[in-house]
């Protein structure tokens, strides 16, 4: 279902990042800094599939409920070590 979409919705890009990502042990925000340095929206959740994720939220100021809308689209990265 499509959210209503009037004068009283502010909407925003946000890259949703999964919490448990990190770059190494001694590095567990790495992602998150680097994206918000960078100007990017960025919030930190668990994701159910991939480690990234761009969303639209949209924020209706008359009840004050969020809608979330997704690209389809994921991120996943891996690590290969050939040792």
């Amino acid at each position: 279902m499509m959210p209503i979409i009037s004068e009283d919705c502010e909407a925003e890009i946000i890259l949703v990042v999964d919490n448990r990502e990190k770059r190494n042990a001694n590095d567990i925000n790495y992602f998150y800094d680097r994206f918000k340095a960078s100007g990017i929206k960025i919030e930190l959740r668990s994701l159910p599939l991939g480690d990234f994720l761009w969303i639209v939220r949209i924020r209706n100021s008359f009840d004050g409920q969020d809608t979330w809308i997704d690209d389809d689209e994921v991120c996943e990265t891996n690590n290969f070590d050939p040792d």
